[in-house]
């Protein structure tokens, strides 16, 4: 499938069957993360993979993770982000979006499940995953084998026009 195809039907899972990803495909699901593009190339992200009984850290952090069997906390390390003096800009909120990014398309690739939830308890995560105090966590990507009836959700495909969202100056 191409790229564009891939954009288009890449969808936020929200109802996963039981069985495990296989290793090969989250190895390049995170090697995805690894070489994701990043501000000067610093790499400044940091992710957590959680699996199995340790799902319950991330089960009392956000109010859903929909059966998935795998949750990925990206995070970035605030003390090698960049950082924009013109206009204060850090970084490693840019850097952590572009690895999810990359992450969710790898996985939809390899038939794999993803939704990118945003929504959790900062402080109790941070404790129970024992962060330092630079490295800050972004969100989790929870991710799994779709169960056959999982669909997305209508607001999930519906795109604007390309004139809507884009203008061009010359």
């Amino acid at each position: 499938m191409d790229f564009q195809e891939l954009a288009k039907v890449r969808y936020a899972a929200k109802k996963f069957t039981d069985e495990p990803i296989p290793q090969e495909k989250l190895d390049l699901i995170l090697e995805a993360g690894r070489i994701a593009p990043t501000a000067a190339n610093k790499q400044p992200q940091r992710i957590i993979v959680v699996t199995g009984d340790k799902l319950e850290i991330i089960r009392e952090c956000t109010a859903n993770i929909y059966g998935a069997t795998v949750a990925a906390v990206v995070c970035y390390d605030r003390d090698e982000a960049v950082k924009i003096p013109v206009n204060s800009v850090d970084f490693g909120l840019v850097d952590a979006t572009i690895v999810f990014t990359t992450m969710m398309y790898q996985a939809a690739d390899l038939d794999v499940g993803t939704c990118w939830i945003g929504y959790f308890k900062e402080e109790p995560l941070r404790e129970k995953l024992q962060l330092p105090e630079n490295v800050v966590p972004t969100g989790i990507l929870i991710m799994g084998i779709p169960a056959e009836d999982c669909a997305p959700l209508p607001n999930h495909t519906n795109r604007k026009a390309l004139e809507e969202t884009t203008c061009f100056l010359s």
